[in-house]
């Protein structure tokens, strides 16, 4: 049981060592001897994300959102469980992006149903979704950044240097507009559903 930051540190060095002998053992190839247990206790559940978005009532597309956090969860375990870096680490943030970009317009869509139409542009229906009253002002901004980032995914239309691009600033502006969406849409749905007072 770790107890202290130098244990942590004596642990974390063993367990890295660990690794690479397993690595250095195994080279590119496969055997199920040589799989790691990964770590319990920081990938969250469909079911206990499923939840955090109670407010969007397609089944399917919400069992997708689940299923898609988890992922995030996996590249957010690496990012900071691991000391991965260089093109590997931006393009591990490159792919997290996207999942949030998509995420993020995903829930836009289905939380806007019968209030906003089908065939609108991003920024055009988060505009309207402040109009509204769904989301602040803030959000819509920080959204149409991410939105904004994750249009540049398209590699044969990118003109800049996607190795410079990508970074953990980025990742966590995402991570905090995907979560001030879900906040602003819970506390939106839920007032929706409160009866008057007389």
């Amino acid at each position: 049981m770790i107890s202290n930051d130098t244990e942590l540190e004596n642990v974390a060095t063993k367990a890295g060592k660990l690794l690479q002998e397993i690595q250095n053992y195994l080279g590119s190839d496969t055997k199920p001897k040589g799989k790691v247990r990964f770590p319990r206790g920081y990938l969250r559940t469909a079911a206990e994300l499923r939840k955090k978005f109670w407010f969007i009532n397609d089944q399917i597309a919400l069992k997708n959102i689940s299923y898609n956090l988890m992922f995030i969860d996996v590249l957010r375990w690496l990012g900071n469980r691991t000391d991965i870096y260089g093109t590997a680490r931006k393009m591990m943030l490159k792919q997290g992006l996207v999942l949030f970009g998509s995420l993020i317009e995903t829930i836009c869509i289905k939380c806007t149903e019968g209030i906003i139409g089908k065939n609108k542009k991003f920024k055009e229906r988060t505009k309207q979704m402040v109009a509204n009253g769904m989301i602040t002002k803030q959000l819509e901004r920080d959204l149409n950044l991410v939105w904004d980032k994750r249009s540049n995914v398209h590699i044969y239309l990118v003109s800049l240097n996607e190795h410079e691009h990508y970074n953990s600033d980025v990742f966590n502006k995402a991570k905090s507009a995907l979560d001030d969406l879900r906040n602003q849409m819970d506390k939106y749905f839920l007032n929706q559903s409160m009866p008057l007072t007389r």
